[in-house]
């Protein structure tokens, strides 16, 4: 499964209530988390959600970048991320 169809697949509640009906595992994230769920889920890339979070957020681009590979890491540890196929779908676009 690619990374557009897990992240598509997930529920988000307006109140950072995350529920992947594939697992059933449910998880909750703060608004910056939300808003990058969202963004993955509109088929945003790695770089336009970072852009999207230093615009939207008082936070450098070095901040928002260091703070976006540590939320991708746990999404890998959930099993809804999968950086090689991350990396493929970068290379194809």
């Amino acid at each position: 499964m690619t990374n557009d169809k897990a992240f598509k697949r997930l529920a988000i509640s307006e109140t950072g209530f995350v529920f992947d009906p594939a697992t059933g595992f449910s998880y909750t994230v703060n608004s910056v988390g939300m808003d990058i769920l969202n963004c993955f889920k509109n088929g945003l890339n790695e770089k336009d959600i970072i852009k999207y979070v230093v615009d939207n957020y008082e936070v450098t681009k070095e901040q928002a970048e260091r703070d976006f590979e540590t939320f991708l890491i746990r999404m890998q540890q959930y099993g809804i991320y999968d950086e090689e196929k991350s990396a493929k779908n970068n290379k194809s676009k």
